[in-house]
This record gives C-alpha cells, sequence and structure tokens, in this order.
C-alpha cells in the first residue's frame, strides 16, 4: 500500500505529463482534450484518467481508448515508477453535469428577464 502524499504525487505527475503527451500527439481527434484528474487505485496498478473534450463526440473517447498504449509507453518513458499502472480513460462525469447546471441557470435567468 502506497502513502497517500506519495499517492497524490503520482497522480499529479501522471496528469502533468499526460497532458503533454496528449498535446503532442499529431491525432486531430485528441484535439482540445483536457486531462481534468488522473485517480490511482490503492495499489497504485491502475490509473484512472478523467477527461473532457470541447465538442460532444464519441470518435473522440474512442481515440483515446486507442491511443491508451502509446500514451503509457510514452509515460514509463518520463516518470519512474516501480511499476507503470494500467491506463484507464473515463469522460469527467462532473464536467458534464457542471455544464447541465449551468444550462438550468442561464434558463432561470431567462424566465426571470421574461
Amino acid at each position: 500500500m502506497v502513502n497517500e502524499l506519495r499517492k497524490k504525487r503520482m497522480e499529479s505527475e501522471m496528469m502533468k505529463h499526460i497532458a503533454i503527451i496528449i498535446n503532442r500527439m499529431n491525432d486531430s481527434h485528441l484535439r482540445f482534450i483536457t486531462i481534468t484528474d488522473v485517480v490511482l487505485s490503492g495499489d497504485t496498478r491502475i490509473a484512472t484518467v478523467y477527461f473532457t473534450y470541447g465538442e460532444n463526440r464519441s470518435i473522440k473517447e474512442k481515440a483515446v481508448e486507442n491511443a491508451s498504449g502509446y500514451i503509457r509507453t510514452e509515460l514509463a518513458k518520463r516518470v519512474k515508477f516501480k511499476f507503470m499502472p494500467k491506463l484507464v480513460f473515463k469522460k469527467d462525469p462532473g464536467y458534464s453535469k457542471g455544464k447541465d447546471i449551468e444550462e438550468l441557470f442561464r434558463q432561470l435567468r431567462d424566465e426571470e428577464n421574461n
């Protein structure tokens, strides 16, 4: 079991480097992807990488899944961990919920103004 401080440092390092790797890739489907969080499992064998993107297209989710092996390989070259965790990419649910709440507030303002 890894102590919490070390785990947080690992998550932070991974988040930074994954964002850099994605930005340097020449894949148009990966443009405008933002890494919002990385959460390591208790044994640090699995890293869940949360991301958002500008346009709501499922093709971007597929592109991230397809690139996960390359991203993991590049990440292993940049960070020196005893074990390189398996990367599991998930669309950040908080981002879309935030957009929904923002839309509700906009509708309420519009109703008040009319």
